[in-house]
């Protein structure tokens, strides 16, 4: 999958995705359509698709079989609640590797989505191909004014979001760092926030860093932002990291340790204590020399994201949780794996 890929700067950035929304002329938005202009939206896609280079694999919402759903959950092509919590007349197309997406009928018509590991702001260039490839074809609703139209004020104008999810340990071990980063983030005119808020789950220094202007800004400019915000971030966070490895070593050191030793032979570990192993892994991988506890940062990004997003809630109140054993299993597979292939 795409998220498996190896990607620049891959010790903080997990991945890099960017979502184009657009809604078509003609229709009330999702919220106001009837079952009837629910399936006319689809077949306007639908066709719009099928004349593409890249080929679409099509999953209509209210027929996904489990396997189907957790896929799409796993790959992060279905990110959305709303569209999983109701999924009648609704549809994903989705790239093999689920790098590319469009979703039809959620919050808006359409929703493309391209996904990338690590930091990558050419993904826009991926999305805006097939925005304006779908926008040729289709009417979009546009006005000279504000921009594209969207159902949520929120995305009206540019109806680009960029989203940044990063994991940075380093901050959240050193007292009084967060909230000046926080800070700084909102400086640029960004949020951050958990990837997982839930109290009786750690998320091991994940978080999402979302774009929130999209009115009087071009999708030149909030690259600019994004670029600039995310270099201080990745900064801050080698620095703290430095500080950690260099000033408490030996905590540092055997937390590092330990935490191998139980990632790459426990036989039962639940998302809360693999979350904070891994933490521990990031932290120290640049300063150990023992190559045989090396983890690839692509592996290790593979492995959080896996726990992520088997947390990630189906419906409320109900996760798609991974078995302790079965977790403990995919992470040792992915550990020896990685030795072997160093090796």
């Amino acid at each position: 999958m795409w998220f498996e890929e190896k990607g620049a700067n891959q010790d903080v950035l997990l991945s890099t995705k960017v979502f184009l929304t657009r809604n078509i002329k003609g229709y009330c938005f999702p919220n106001k359509m009837t079952n009837d202009e629910h399936e006319a939206v689809i077949d306007e896609v639908t066709r719009a698709l099928d004349s593409e280079d890249e080929v679409f694999t099509k999953y209509r919402g209210d027929k996904l079989s489990q396997d189907d759903r957790l896929n799409l959950i796993m790959s992060q092509v279905a990110s959305s609640r709303s569209f999983l919590m109701s999924p009648e007349g609704k549809a994903i197309f989705t790239t093999e590797e689920g790098d590319l997406s469009v979703i039809v009928n959620d919050k808006e018509h359409i929703t493309i989505k391209a996904m990338c590991s690590g930091l990558n702001n050419s993904v826009y260039d991926k999305a805006d191909r097939l925005a304006a490839s779908m926008e040729r074809k289709l009417e979009i609703a546009f006005s000279e004014k504000y921009g594209f139209l969207n159902a949520n004020i929120k995305t009206t104008g540019t109806g680009m979001k960029i989203l940044y999810t990063v994991c940075i340990p380093g901050v959240d071990k050193t007292k009084g760092v967060m909230p000046q980063l926080v800070r700084r983030i909102e400086q640029y005119g960004w949020k951050l926030y958990p990837f997982v808020d839930s109290k009786e789950y750690s998320n091991g220094s994940v978080y999402v860093i979302s774009s929130m202007s999209t009115l009087g800004i071009t999708e030149k400019e909030l690259f600019e932002r994004g670029s600039k915000m995310i270099e201080d971030i990745m900064q801050v966070e080698r620095a703290c990291r430095d500080n950690l490895a260099k000033n408490d070593k030996k905590l540092v050191e055997d937390q590092y340790y330990r935490s191998y030793g139980v990632l790459r032979y426990g036989r039962s570990i639940d998302a809360k204590e693999a979350m904070n192993l891994l933490s521990w892994l990031r932290i120290y991988q640049d300063y150990t020399e023992d190559a045989e506890t090396i983890v690839p940062y692509n592996d290790m990004n593979t492995l959080v994201q896996q726990v992520c997003w088997s947390e990630y809630s189906i419906r409320k109140g109900k996760t798609g949780r991974l078995n302790p054993d079965k977790l403990a299993e995919n992470i040792r597979t992915v550990l020896r794996d990685s030795a072997e292939e160093r090796s």
